[in-house]
């Protein structure tokens, strides 16, 4: 290790000092999408069992020479990242796991295992979906957590592959929430449902990301050569009945395929239904010399305007590339998106509220329970209606018939062919008046008084 001075100038950031990512190759210390640091514990060596503490904070001080041009080897994207800064060399620290709370600061991802083929995936690209080579994560955090070095307060990424299919899946959502890790933010693709999720999250313990990344069901299956659409909105829907209080996201990632406006509103009113508490926006991710197509821009602006539009107040619309930052490409995206809706709302100029179909619809459902006694009382009173007219059926005198239904029904009943119920016709001599006033008043409901003028039928013998 080079001998630096407390005060001099080197090049460094939080995920070198404290990150982690669990990564298929081995441990690295972020992966912020297009851009990874170098394994520093392979595969091979965590699947061994040898793997100690003192071993992976020199792992962390060798990338940290590396970087600084002290020693030969692989930056992985270090050098290039936007997040790497000049800080005096006594403020550095390797001894801790976690505490910085950064997006893929805390990353699980040791396998590449899954029920969809996304063809944004590197993974489908390369055709590498495996299983994990090693499963021990527990014990490496353990390494920091027994002495006293694992910080909490983590954005802890639990992705892959799709995680539900990891045998040890619950043995690990269990021991992160148990000890105090961090916010669990699971990335699923709901294809598959999971009553743990549901569980971990009626019980405010985990979030959820869902990729859906189409409105319809072709461009779903095009894109993910699985026909899922309908059971992962369903599956989302019985998600968001557990109540949680945390965050709930559908994503959607940009692509050419995904482009059209069907697509468009067919998702934007699909988040109107299920009222997530984020729509994540994303361009798919620019590998190599591949620059983020101005059509995504466009379209990821006229998303956010229309989730505005008709939905505003009821999710919270969040550009995900502001988390990718590191990679001057998202950060571009970032700034040019945020142009363009300025531009597109600017030029649509429409009243605020006037088209928002989830304020109404609330607005609406306020007077659902009024709505619900009305019909409740004339439910009621059409029972009593009936059961008047039956007893009346068994009076063999029709004037005693008459004035019994007067009398019990407070109308005029003095009309020919009135012997039986099923011959009776509503009351066309009178206004708008209500009956069975005298029952309702024996009853002495003063609900009844209150909703009796919006009722719209009147209860005739």
């Amino acid at each position: 290790m080079h001998n630096f001075k407390p005060n001099d100038k080197v090049k460094i950031c939080k995920y070198i000092e404290s990150g982690v990512r669990f990564s298929y190759e081995g441990i690295t210390c972020c992966c912020a999408n297009t851009f990874i640091s170098p394994v520093i514990i392979t595969a091979e060596e965590m699947k061994s069992g040898k793997v100690t503490y003192e071993l992976v904070v020199e792992r962390r001080k060798e990338l940290f020479e590396r970087v600084n041009g002290l020693r030969d080897g692989d930056t992985g994207s270090c050098l290039k990242c936007n997040l790497l800064m000049e800080r005096e060399y006594k403020d550095v620290n390797f001894e801790y796991l976690g505490g910085h709370g950064y997006s893929s600061g805390f990353n699980i991802q040791h396998f590449t295992s899954c029920n969809l083929r996304c063809s944004y995936c590197i993974f489908t690209k390369e055709n590498t979906f495996k299983p994990p080579i090693y499963s021990n994560l527990i014990e490496f955090i353990e390494l920091f957590r027994s002495r006293g070095k694992l910080v909490g307060g983590n954005w802890i990424e639990f992705n892959g592959g799709e995680p539900t299919l990891l045998n040890n899946f619950n043995e690990i959502l269990d021991y992160l929430v148990e000890n105090n890790c961090g916010t669990v933010m699971l990335f699923s693709n709901s294809l598959k449902y999971s009553e743990s999720v549901y569980n971990a999250l009626k019980e405010n313990k985990i979030c959820i990301t869902t990729s859906l990344d189409a409105g319809t069901p072709s461009t779903y299956k095009k894109m993910k050569r699985v026909d899922g659409y309908a059971k992962v909105l369903e599956n989302m829907i019985r998600y968001k009945k557990s109540g949680t209080k945390n965050m709930f996201v559908l994503k959607y990632i940009i692509c050419e395929e995904n482009r059209t406006d069907d697509d468009l509103y067919g998702f934007v009113f699909a988040m109107l239904l299920i009222k997530p508490s984020h729509v994540y926006i994303c361009p798919d991710f620019p590998y190599g010399d591949r620059d983020i197509p101005e059509e995504s821009v466009e379209f990821g602006a006229r998303m956010w305007v229309l989730l505005e539009k008709y939905g505003k107040g009821s999710t919270i619309v969040y550009i995900q590339s502001d988390d990718m930052n590191g990679d001057p490409k998202f950060a571009k995206f970032s700034d040019d998106i945020r142009k363009k809706y300025q531009e597109l709302k600017d030029s649509m100029n429409y009243q605020e509220d006037l088209y928002n179909i989830v304020k109404i619809n609330e607005s609406l459902s306020n007077n659902l329970e009024l709505y619900n006694i009305i019909n409740s009382y004339e439910n009621k009173l059409n029972n009593i209606s009936n059961n008047i007219n039956k007893l009346a059926w068994w009076i063999p005198v029709k004037k005693w018939r008459d004035n019994f239904r007067n009398k019990m029904l407070n109308t005029d009943q003095t009309r020919p062919d009135q012997t039986r119920p099923d011959q009776t016709r509503p009351d066309q001599t009178r206004p708008n008046y209500y009956i069975c006033s005298d029952y309702i008043c024996f009853y002495n409901n003063s609900e009844f008084k209150k909703t009796q003028p919006m009722l719209q039928y009147k209860i005739a013998a």
